[in-house]
Parts: structure tokens; C-alpha cells; sequence
């Protein structure tokens, strides 16, 4: 053990101080500090030298410990690295990935988009197509309702002008049938008025001149035969008359049958054509239907692409960023 003495004056004393001890003695004479000084000086030396061995060796250590941490933080900041860029690699593959697919969808969309508009324009232009032909249609049979009306007029007119024209033969026939019979029973009655006077005027003159007589008689006879020639005709006059008016009753009774054939027959066809209106209005509703659900259907795709388009710019905006700070790093 090396002791250590410390020299100071106290109070003007010299006194020395054994750092072994701790305790103080008095001080040393000159032979004494010959000794002592050099001594002291080479204790110190050492000390000091100790001392910086000491704290070299403490750097050291702390210099090992820094390297070794150093090269832990440099081995750790390589992985994270070799991590980072996996990591980088792997985003990037992924938003290029995502973007392929994204823009798969895209043109998927865009395909079915068109697909659709297309499709939806076939349906409008047959839309219209039929909505044109229904037009059409209805105004056909809005005149074939007006000229149904102005037949059925027409018919009801033919039909009381036919009835009245049937009481006006009727009548006429009625008339000219005992207009015919007076007539007849009157030449009747004068002819045998006639003939009883002939026959009186005859037998009062048979006595007096029979050959003048035979004469008289003779032109009366061919008066008479001349008459009655004369009322023959005019009975077949009137009969012709009542064959023609009989004719034309027929001819009327057929007309009849004719506008009742077609009034049936145009009927008919309306009952027919109303339904087809109705069919066709059934359909151009149930076409305007789909055609209100292919337009909410394209409304939804074009929404969802705006979503998609939105989704895609948010990724690329959080993506790009964290990417290319990593590639800096």
C-alpha cells in the first residue's frame, strides 16, 4: 500500500497529512523532503497515470459498447431497409395490381357502360318505333271511329228513309191494287151496262134493219175490243209497275241486309282493333317501365364508377406519398 503525504502549512505550522491514515503529523526537516518530493511527484505521476488508464479503459468499454451498438443500430437499420423496401416492393406490385384491376374494371365498366347506352338506345329507338306505330294506329282508328259513326248515321238515315219508302209502296201498291179493282169492277159494269143496252138496242132493231145493225154492232165490238186492249195495257202497266216496286222492296231489303253485314263486320273489326290498342298500350307501358329501370340501373353504374374513380385517387394519394418517402429513406 503506498502512502500518500499531502504538505500544507496550518497556521504557520508545516504539518503533513498520511492519506492512508487520515490522520496529520508534523512536518518533515529538508533531508526529509528530499525524499519525500520526488516521491510525491512519482506517486502522483502514477496516479494520474492510473487514472487515465483507468479512464481509457472506461472509454474503451465505452467505445466497444458504442461500436456494438452502433452495429446493432446499423444491422437494425438494414433490416428495416430490406423490410421497407420488401414492404415498398410489395405496395408498389400491389397498386400495380390494384391498378390493372382497377383499370380491368374500368374498361369492364365502361364495356358494359356502352353495352348498356347502346342497348338503352335500341329501346328508345323501338320505343319510339312503336310509340309512332301506336300513333299511327290510334289516329287509323280514330277515323275508323268517325267513319263508323257517319256509317251508322248513314245507316240509321237508309233505315227510316227505307221504312218510309217501304209505307210509301205499300201505300202506292195499296192504292194502285184498288185503283186497279174499281177500275176493273167500273169497265165491268159499264161493259155489262154496255152490252145489256147493245142487247136492248139489238133486239129493237132487229126488226128494222138487221143488216145496219149487224154493221153497228160489229164497230162497236171493235170499239170495244180496242178498249179493252187499251185497259189490258194499262193493266200491265200498273202490273209492271207493282213487279218494279217489288223489285225495288228487294233490292231495298238486300241493301238492308248489306249495311246490317257490315255494321256486324265493322263492329267486329273495332272490338278487334280496341283490343289491340289495349295490348299495345299494355306493352308500350311495360316497355316504358323497363326502360325507367335500364336508365335507375345505368345511374347506379355510373355512380359506382364515380366511386371507384374516387377510391382509386384516394389510394393513389395515400400510396404514392408513403412509397416514394420510403424510397427516399
Amino acid at each position: 500500500m503506498i502512502e500518500i503525504y499531502i504538505v500544507y502549512h496550518h497556521f504557520g505550522e508545516k504539518k503533513y497529512r498520511d492519506m492512508s491514515l487520515g490522520s496529520y503529523r508534523p512536518a518533515l526537516d529538508d533531508k526529509d523532503k528530499l525524499i519525500v518530493f520526488p516521491f510525491f511527484f512519482s506517486v502522483s505521476y502514477q496516479l494520474r497515470c492510473d487514472e487515465l488508464e483507468s479512464h481509457n479503459k472506461d472509454l474503451m468499454t465505452q467505445h466497444s459498447a458504442l461500436q456494438s451498438e452502433k452495429m446493432d443500430v446499423v444491422d437494425y437499420l438494414k433490416h428495416s431497409l430490406a423490410e421497407k423496401e420488401a414492404e415498398a416492393d410489395e405496395l408498389s406490385e400491389r397498386l400495380q395490381h390494384q391498378h390493372q384491376t382497377t383499370q380491368q374494371n374500368t374498361e369492364s365498366l365502361q364495356l358494359q357502360h356502352s353495352q348498356l347506352t347502346q342497348q338503352l338506345q335500341d329501346t328508345i329507338n323501338t320505343l319510339t318505333l312503336e310509340n309512332t306505330s301506336l300513333v299511327e294506329r290510334l289516329n287509323s282508328l280514330k277515323e275508323f271511329q268517325e267513319q263508323k259513326e257517319t256509317l251508322m248515321t248513314r245507316i240509321e238515315f237508309l233505315e227510316k228513309r227505307l221504312s218510309c219508302q217501304k209505307e210509301e209502296h205499300r201505300d202506292d201498291i195499296h192504292s194502285l191494287e184498288i185503283k186497279a179493282l174499281m177500275e176493273k169492277r167500273s169497265q165491268q159494269k159499264e161493259m155489262e151496262n154496255h152490252v145489256a143496252s147493245m142487247e136492248a138496242e139489238v133486239q129493237l132493231q132487229v126488226h128494222q134493219k138487221v143488216p145496219q145493225t149487224t154493221k153497228v154492232t160489229l164497230q162497236e165490238n171493235v170499239e170495244l175490243k180496242t178498249r179493252m186492249n187499251q185497259l189490258s195495257q194499262h193493266v200491265q202497266v200498273l202490273t209492271g209497275e207493282n213487279e218494279s216496286l217489288r223489285e225495288q222492296k228487294s233490292h231495298l231489303s238486300l241493301s238492308v241486309d248489306i249495311l246490317e253485314q257490315t255494321l256486324r263486320e265493322t263492329s267486329r273489326t273495332s272490338c278487334v282493333r280496341k283490343k289491340v290498342v289495349e295490348h299495345l298500350t299494355e306493352k308500350c307501358q311495360k316497355l316504358q317501365a323497363e326502360q325507367k329501370q335500364w336508365q335507375q340501373q345505368l345511374h347506379q353504374l355510373q355512380s359506382e364508377r364515380s366511386s371507384l374513380s374516387t377510391e382509386m385517387k384516394k389510394i393513389r394519394s395515400e400510396t404514392f406519398p408513403f412509397v416514394f418517402g420510403t424510397l427516399k429513406k
